[in-house]
């Protein structure tokens, strides 16, 4: 396989996280035999545990695309200081903190292309 989007290993994990619940719901809902119960359920923990790890995957490789986003938005914030300093259109300040507010939202939603539409509207309402 590939390397993996940091998307993609937060949907895999998703789908891993999703097959552990139903086979925990088959465990509960039957009346298993007791060794078949417990090969079953420790299964059911080494899927757990894989779900686990690709999310742990997930906010990793997010944190590696962010690094490089991370550099552009310090110089967008030096840029800001200056242009605030001196700034006389009221709107345009108010565009620019929508655009800081954009971004931080897509951070928070972990939306790398978003993510990056925001650097450049951050960019744009800045200059």
């Amino acid at each position: 396989m590939a390397n993996l989007t940091a998307q993609q290993a937060q949907k895999l994990a998703n789908h891993f996280s999703a097959m552990a619940e139903i086979i925990g719901n088959y465990r509960y809902s039957n009346n298993l035999p007791h060794n078949e119960d417990m090969e079953i359920g420790r299964l059911q923990e080494l899927i757990i545990e894989q779900a686990d790890d690709l999310y742990t995957n997930a906010a990793i490789l997010i944190f590696n695309d962010v690094q490089g986003a991370l550099n552009t938005i310090q110089t967008i914030t030096e840029q800001m200081e200056s242009t605030y300093n001196t700034l006389i259109n009221i709107q345009k300040a108010i565009n620019i903190a929508a655009s800081v507010v954009n971004l931080g939202m897509a951070i928070l939603a972990r939306d790398m292309n978003e993510i990056s539409n925001s650097i450049d509207e951050l960019l744009e309402s800045v200059s």
